[in-house]
């Protein structure tokens, strides 16, 4: 059985949540979440 990272899985939830989207808007969430977590990362 193959196993997937934690970021692959992580993406894959992003999709599921958002199942149909088009891809500007996925790279536009995936982003966002990236953003939010930047910043708390570096606090």
């Amino acid at each position: 059985m193959e196993k997937i990272f934690e970021s692959e899985y992580r993406f894959l939830c992003i999709l599921w949540e958002n199942v149909p989207i088009a891809s500007p808007k996925l790279v536009q969430i995936c982003n966002d979440i990236d953003s939010r977590f930047l910043v708390h990362y570096n606090r």
